[in-house]
Formats: structure tokens, C-alpha cells, sequence
């Protein structure tokens, strides 16, 4: 355990080594961390289901209609399937992970509380090949710290448009570090051939940013859907405020 682990408290709990990469998980208190090569892919607390990180400002997108049918690519450590469908027990989840062995880690970080339809498939060729609509469509893949280059094409992007219900939406979390030499305003310009953009700021200090990519809603249409359908409780209210301050970086050409 090095001098990092042990400032914050955390205890080695399972490792393994798999394909040249190092995954863990760690006991912390009140919680649990699992790291991929000693990036945090996901966290959780005994006693709430948020993280106030970025993870937490997925959950809304889980309340905007009833019964809904959302698609996450990449499980990383389950943490937005688990606050998801906690707070929002009749939506449908399927999650698209290309790593059985990553899953199998990510059920022992999670538990039952996994409540998910895992595919084992390519991610960005379940969607290209599906022909299920979802209402909500989460990105949040990565291999270490870089979003892999397939979901950076056009292709996966107008796969994602067509793979969406009508008012559907693509959120995806996204930093600086990208496969290839495409930027983030290039993968905006990108995704606005088909999408309103928005950029959703969490107020953390982090490197991820939070792409909203709507298909037909507009910002205040989103919104009033989200205060129809949920009750934000007081230690909720960062995340409903986060919304109503989005801003729209990119109107669809």
C-alpha cells in the first residue's frame, strides 16, 4: 500500500492483474474504491447511493419518463447503474460491457445491488447493430483513462441517433484525454450533426466533463420533465441545479 492509499484511509480488499492492466478494490471509510491502473472507476458509500462526483449527475436521467428503457456502454464499477436504479426501481437497464472479467469484479464491488441486463458485446457494435430504442443512452467507457477511438466516430454517432426513442438522450462523460488527435470541441462539432450539445457542470474539481446530447428536448423541456417525475431531496439539490445552469455549446447544424 503506498503513502496515497494510506492518507485516504484505504485498504487493500482484492486485486487482479488482467491483460497488462492492474485492477483493485479498496475498503475506505464508509465505503469502497475501485481503481483500474489507479484510476478511480468507481466509488460508493454504505449509506447513500451518491458519490458528489461526477457519477451523480446521471441519476435525473433515469426519472425523465415512466418506465424507462436506458442503455449504459461500459459497466466500469456500476456506480450509475446503482444510484439509478435505487432511486428509480421500475426503469429497465441494460449495460453493454465488452469484459467479462471487469463485470465479474464489478459484482463483487457491487453486490446485489447490481440490478442491471449485462451484454457482453463490443459496445459500439451492439449499437450500430441493435434495433432497440432507448430513451436514454450513457457513455461511459474507457480503457484507463481514454475514451476508446470507436466511440469518437461519426458512425457511433449516428448509431447512437437512430438507437434513441424520439425525445431520447445521449449523455456521455467525457474528458480531456482522448484516443487519436480528435478535441473535445472537434467530438462537439461531431456530435452536434445530430444533437443539441449541452455542457453540464458539475462544480468538482475533476477532469471529466459531462456532454447532455439531446435529440428533440429542448433545455426547459428536459427540466420541467425531471421536476414532474422527481422529488429532489435536500442533499439533491447540487444535482437539479446543475441542470437548470447547463449551457447549450452546440445547436444541431
Amino acid at each position: 500500500m503506498n503513502l496515497l492509499n494510506r492518507l485516504f484511509g484505504e485498504r487493500e480488499e482484492y486485486s487482479i492483474r488482467h491483460n497488462g492492466h492492474e485492477i483493485k478494490i479498496y475498503s475506505v471509510p464508509n465505503g469502497r474504491v475501485l481503481r483500474y491502473d489507479g484510476v478511480v472507476y468507481s466509488r460508493l458509500y454504505e449509506d447513500t447511493p451518491y458519490t458528489y462526483e461526477y457519477w451523480d449527475f446521471f441519476m435525473p436521467l433515469g426519472g425523465i419518463k415512466p418506465d424507462e428503457h436506458m442503455l449504459m456502454i461500459g459497466l466500469g464499477g456500476g456506480t450509475i447503474v446503482r444510484m439509478i436504479t435505487n432511486k428509480f426501481s421500475e426503469v429497465t437497464f441494460d449495460v453493454v460491457e465488452v469484459d467479462r472479467v471487469m463485470a465479474d469484479v464489478t459484482k463483487k464491488f457491487i453486490g446485489e445491488e447490481l440490478r442491471c441486463n449485462i451484454l457482453f458485446r463490443d459496445g459500439a457494435e451492439y449499437v450500430k447493430s441493435s434495433f432497440a430504442k432507448y430513451d436514454v443512452i450513457i457513455l461511459d467507457a474507457f480503457i484507463s483513462d481514454r475514451i476508446p477511438g470507436e466511440f469518437l466516430e461519426r458512425d457511433f454517432v449516428a448509431a447512437a441517433y437512430a438507437g434513441l426513442k424520439e425525445e431520447g438522450i445521449l449523455a456521455i462523460n467525457c474528458i480531456s484525454s482522448m484516443d487519436g488527435s480528435l478535441s473535445i470541441g472537434e467530438y462537439t462539432e461531431r456530435l452536434s450533426e445530430f444533437f443539441d450539445v449541452y455542457r453540464l457542470e458539475t462544480g468538482f474539481i475533476t477532469a471529466n466533463t459531462l456532454l447532455i446530447c439531446t435529440k428533440a428536448l429542448e433545455k426547459q423541456e428536459l427540466i420541467g420533465y425531471m421536476l414532474d417525475r422527481i422529488r429532489f431531496e435536500d442533499n439533491e439539490t447540487y444535482i437539479r441545479k446543475a441542470y437548470e445552469q447547463m449551457k447549450l455549446i452546440r445547436k444541431k447544424e
